[in-house]
């Protein structure tokens, strides 16, 4: 059963990390296509990518601090 719960717990945490990567790529994306649009390069890039980083870190963090994501002890 333990198993179970440390199983659990690196499926949310890898969830978490990979929403961190996809919300930083489409972060980029939409700066680039301000940048396109407005003429405004590298600040639309720079701004995206940094509100992408800190929504997926926000997102790990929050995924860290649920009650029963705590990696279990190990038995032994």
């Amino acid at each position: 059963m333990g198993d179970r719960k440390l199983y659990r717990y690196y499926a949310r945490v890898s969830g978490a990390v990979f929403a961190k990567v996809i919300l930083c790529a489409i972060g980029f994306w939409l700066g680039t296509q301000a940048d396109t649009r407005f003429g405004t390069a590298p600040y639309g890039m720079f701004t995206g990518f940094l509100i992408g980083v800190s929504a997926g870190l926000w997102g790990v963090i929050r995924a860290a601090n649920q009650d029963d994501s705590s990696p279990p002890s190990d038995p032994q």
